[in-house]
C-alpha cells in the first residue's frame, strides 16, 4: 500500500534514488540533472511506501500562467 503526499524538499534524495534505479529509462545525464532540479523546485506528489521511502513521484510545471 502506498500513501500519496505533496512533494517536499525532504523527498528529493528518494526521488533521485528512484531515477538512479531505472538506468534503462533515465540514462541521460542532462535529463537526470533536470529531474533532480525539478524535484527540488517544482510542485508535485510522491508515492510513499509503508516504510516512508519514495516509491514514485511526479512534478508539475504549468505550461502558461493560470494553467
Amino acid at each position: 500500500m502506498f500513501r500519496v503526499a505533496e512533494l517536499t524538499p525532504a523527498n528529493a534524495a528518494g526521488c533521485d534514488a528512484v531515477i538512479a534505479s531505472l538506468p534503462d529509462f533515465f540514462g541521460d545525464a542532462g535529463g537526470i540533472a533536470d529531474c533532480a532540479a525539478a524535484v527540488r523546485s517544482q510542485r508535485g506528489f510522491v508515492a510513499l511506501a509503508h516504510d516512508g521511502g519514495v516509491a514514485g513521484f511526479l512534478t508539475l510545471e504549468p505550461s502558461q500562467p493560470g494553467a
